[in-house]
C-alpha cells in the first residue's frame, strides 16, 4: 500500500514536470497539500533547503550528504547538488571525486586506471626531467633537493608531529594499520628490494650498512654528550654570563670561554672535536636541523639556549632508543661508552658483534630488546619472528 502510494505520488509529480517548467512545481504542490505533505514526510530525516530539494531527492535518489556525512550544497532543481560538500577541499569526498573522475578519464582514453600505467609515460617523464633539470628523477636534482630541505627545515616540531599523526590516521583508514611496514605485502616488497640491492633480506645483514648504522649510533652518542657538556657549563653563572643577545655566533662564545677559563680546555675540546664534526655528517637531515642551537647561538639568552638544547637532546635520545630496540646489543653498549667517555672524552667504535651483522638466533630463544623480553617463534636464524614474553 505504501509502495503504491509512493509510485502514484512520484508519477503525478513527473507528469506535471513533463508539461510544465520546474519553477511552477512549488505552486502546484501548494495546491496539492496531500502530495506536498507526502514529499516532506519522505525527506524528513534530512535538513533540506526548500521543497524543491526534497522533490529532487525523491526523483533522483541522491543523498543530500557526502560519504563522510557532511551536507552537500544544493544549487537548483535542474542543476541538482554541487560536487563534493559544503566543506569543499577540507573534506576527503572532494579528492575522492577527483580520483574517480581521473580514473574514468584514463580508462576512457588509455584503457588504464593509473597514469603510471600509460605506455611510454615513464620514458616521457624522464625525458622532460632531463631537459629541464639534467637528471631523470626529481630526487636527483640538487635544486629540488635544496628546496625540499629548506621546506623541511622550516617546519616546527609541532608541525612535524601533526604531520606524523595525520599520516598514521590515513594509514589506519586505508589499510587498517598505522604504518605501511606492518603490511605483509609491503614487507615482502622490501625484502625483495633488499635482496636485490644488498644481497640480504635485512640491510643490517649487509656489512657496509651495518658499519654505517654503528657509526651513526656512535655519532649520536657523541652529540648527546656534547650537549650535556654545554648544559653543565650553563649552570655556572660565570659561564652563563657569556651567553646573551649581543653574542654573534658559537665560535665567539667558545673563544671567550677558552681565554677566560683555561681550566675548561679539555671540555671545550670535546665540544669542538673533529670526531663530532665528522660524526655529525652521519646524522639525518632532521637531526642536523635540531642541532642548530649548538652552532647558532646568535642573539639568544641562556634560558632559550637551555630550552633548545634540551629539546635537541630529547630528540636525538629518542633516535638512540629506537636503534637500541631494533638492533641487539646497542642498549647494553651504553654503560661501556659512558665509562670510556668519562675517562678519555672520546667515543669508542661499536664492536663487530653488536648491532647485527652475523648474529643468529635459535627457536624459543629469549632475547631482550628495549627493556622487554621476547621469544623467537620462527623466521630465519638471522631475521627471527618474535613475540613478547608476558
Amino acid at each position: 500500500m505504501l509502495y503504491d502510494k509512493y509510485i502514484m505520488h512520484k508519477e503525478l509529480i513527473l507528469d506535471w514536470l513533463k508539461e510544465h517548467k520546474s519553477s511552477t512545481l512549488p505552486a502546484w504542490l501548494n495546491r496539492n497539500q496531500q502530495i506536498k505533505n507526502w514529499v516532506l514526510q519522505q525527506t524528513s530525516q534530512y535538513t533540506t533547503k526548500n521543497i524543491m530539494e526534497s522533490v529532487y531527492i525523491i526523483l533522483n535518489g541522491e543523498q543530500p550528504i557526502c560519504e563522510f556525512n557532511n551536507p552537500k550544497q544544493f544549487n537548483t532543481f535542474d542543476l541538482g547538488y554541487r560536487k563534493g560538500c559544503i566543506l569543499g577541499n577540507k573534506c576527503k569526498c572532494v579528492s575522492n571525486l577527483r580520483m574517480k573522475g581521473l580514473k574514468t578519464t584514463l580508462q576512457k582514453k588509455y584503457g588504464v586506471d593509473n597514469i603510471n600505467n600509460i605506455p611510454g609515460i615513464t620514458e616521457k617523464r624522464q625525458t622532460t626531467m632531463l631537459e629541464r633539470h639534467g637528471v631523470p628523477f626529481a630526487s636527483q636534482s640538487a635544486l629540488i633537493k635544496e628546496k625540499s630541505k629548506i621546506t623541511n627545515n622550516n617546519k616546527s616540531n609541532e608541525e612535524i608531529l601533526k604531520s606524523n599523526q595525520k599520516r598514521k590516521q590515513t594509514y589506519i583508514e586505508k589499510y587498517g594499520v598505522e604504518h605501511h611496514m606492518k603490511l605483509q605485502s609491503q614487507q615482502d616488497k622490501v625484502f625483495a628490494t633488499n635482496l636485490k640491492k644488498y644481497n640480504a633480506k635485512v640491510p643490517m645483514q649487509n656489512a657496509d650498512i651495518c658499519k654505517k648504522t654503528k657509526e651513526t649510533y656512535a655519532a649520536r652518542y657523541q652529540t648527546i654528550k656534547n650537549i650535556e657538556d654545554i648544559e653543565s657549563l650553563l649552570k655556572d653563572p660565570k659561564y652563563a654570563s657569556l651567553i646573551n643577545p649581543s653574542t654573534t655566533f658559537t665560535p665567539d662564545v667558545l673563544l671567550n670561554l677558552q681565554k677566560g677559563f683555561p681550566e675548561l680546555a679539555s671540555k671545550l675540546s670535546r665540544i669542538t672535536s673533529l670526531e663530532f664534526l665528522e660524526g655529525g655528517k652521519s646524522l639525518t637531515a632532521s637531526e642536523q636541523k635540531i642541532l642548530g642551537p649548538i652552532y647558532n647561538w646568535r642573539g639568544t639568552t641562556v634560558s632559550a639556549l637551555n630550552e633548545k638544547l634540551n629539546e635537541a637532546k630529547k630528540y636525538i635520545s629518542n633516535q638512540q632508543q629506537m636503534e637500541e630496540v631494533y638492533y641487539p646489543g646497542f642498549k647494553e653498549l651504553k654503560p661501556q661508552f659512558d665509562a670510556i667517555y668519562e675517562q678519555s672524552g672520546k667515543v669508542p667504535s661499536v664492536p663487530n658483534d653488536v648491532g647485527g651483522g652475523g648474529q643468529t638466533y635459535q627457536l624459543n630463544q629469549i632475547i631482550d630488546r628495549g627493556g622487554k623480553r621476547y621469544r623467537v617463534i620462527g623466521g630465519s636464524a638471522d631475521d627471527p619472528d618474535i613475540e613478547e614474553v608476558k
